[in-house]
């Protein structure tokens, strides 16, 4: 930076690189830092949270509740049934 004078127009240190630039040049960036224009940054979009929406949406489609069916099963019940065989499970007759 030239050290030139510039009617109306002052030094400034920027605050992040300590650069010396002219008033004209400064920027005040989201934080409230006056900086250059290389350290210049933008508030990210997502670091603004959204408002809430005021009542509730409407789903586009719903699909209607299922009823509840209670099943008692019992030990005796899976015994009699067809598709559990009755017996001894063990294959190897008790050898590894």
């Amino acid at each position: 930076m030239n050290n030139i004078a510039i009617p109306y127009d002052y030094n400034i240190i920027c605050q992040v690189c300590r650069k010396k630039i002219k008033g004209s040049e400064a920027l005040k960036d989201w934080r409230g830092f006056i900086v250059c224009k290389e350290d210049y940054e933008t508030r990210h979009p997502l670091d603004i949270p959204s408002p809430k929406m005021p009542g509730q949406r409407a789903l586009p489609f719903t699909s209607p509740e299922g009823t509840d069916v209670e099943v008692v099963v019992t030990p005796h019940a899976l015994a009699e049934s067809e598709g559990v065989p009755a017996g001894n499970f063990d294959t190897n007759n008790g050898t590894l």
